[in-house]
């Protein structure tokens, strides 16, 4: 992946503000100030690889400055969200299919 393709895809300057592995690996979150980026990852592929694939962009909760992201414990049925500041909303996005 050239060096420069995960900036651009981020937007925003490519400021990514933090990232998670999904706990069975197959899904890489990306966070920037005001977005959520999900990149699929293959069985056996490298990160470096998935991330240099096209990601979906993932449904956030509004937050003045997004900051920090992980997947909820199990895995499998979302992710939580936290932006800067004192006292911050922290907000969990399902990505359960229905």
């Amino acid at each position: 992946m050239p060096a420069d393709a995960l900036p651009a895809q981020l937007g925003l300057g490519g400021l990514a503000t933090g990232a998670d592995v999904r706990a069975d690996g197959a899904v890489i979150a990306v966070r920037t100030y005001a977005t959520v980026w999900l990149f699929a990852r293959a069985e056996g592929q490298t990160i470096a690889d998935a991330l240099g694939s096209v990601p979906c962009e993932a449904p956030t909760r509004p937050e003045a400055q997004g900051e920090a992201i992980a997947f909820v414990a199990d895995g499998t049925n979302g992710f939580m969200t936290v932006s800067e500041g004192r006292n911050p909303d922290l907000n969990l996005v399902s990505t359960r299919q229905r």
